[in-house]
């Protein structure tokens, strides 16, 4: 699988939790996936949409990329 095409912060990116559940977030390509909530918070320029409302469906790709081990920024 490809790394994510984004960046983020470091630092903040150790801060960032699912705002529904509070579990772990594993970068995908267009953002933030949350495995417990199954559904991708997109990061655009750099910048990570963590309100529920702007969190998307995940691709199958993107299921398979968060189970084959995560990859953080």
């Amino acid at each position: 699988m490809s790394e994510p095409s984004w960046t983020l912060d470091p630092e903040l990116r150790a801060l960032l939790v699912c705002p529904k559940t509070r579990g772990e977030l594993v970068d995908v390509e267009r953002g933030l996936y949350s495995p417990e909530a199954d559904v991708v918070y997109p990061v655009v320029e750099g910048v990570p949409f963590m309100v529920p409302e702007c969190a998307v469906a995940p691709t199958d790709a993107e299921r398979a990329q968060a189970a084959s081990g995560p990859a953080t920024s």
